[in-house]
């Protein structure tokens, strides 16, 4: 009995560290923690705000994964709540001028996102 004691300690701390919040594809991606953690870059701006995407060679990924200051995501140098389906999406964040396209950086494609219309 004693050894169920001393192993159950040991036990929880194993399956409360296993069990990390983990982030999504969407997240490794664009909002990669490894690049924020080595940039230290505090996500504070908003939606519909000028942005910068970063990445951090060493984070590994291929493609790099990268990181912005945005509270949720950058795509076109742009802060965006996510990943857009239709141009009205866009409309309603941005105003006329924008629409929903593919978000292509270094033949990576990021999915739908609101850039300027041509």
């Amino acid at each position: 009995m004693n050894k169920i004691i001393v192993l159950s300690p040991f036990l929880l701390l194993v399956s409360v560290a296993g069990c990390g919040e983990s982030q999504s594809a969407l997240d490794q991606m664009m909002q990669n923690r490894c690049v924020h953690n080595h940039l230290d870059l505090p996500r504070t701006i908003g939606d519909g705000q000028e942005c910068y995407s970063y990445s951090y060679t060493d984070c590994g990924g291929d493609p790099t994964p990268t990181a912005s200051e945005c509270v949720n995501y950058c795509a076109f140098d742009i802060c965006q709540p996510g990943p857009c389906a239709v141009d009205s999406d866009c409309t309603m964040l941005l105003g006329d001028g924008y629409e929903c396209k593919n978000y292509i950086v270094s033949n990576e494609d990021y999915g739908t996102w609101c850039g300027e219309s041509r």
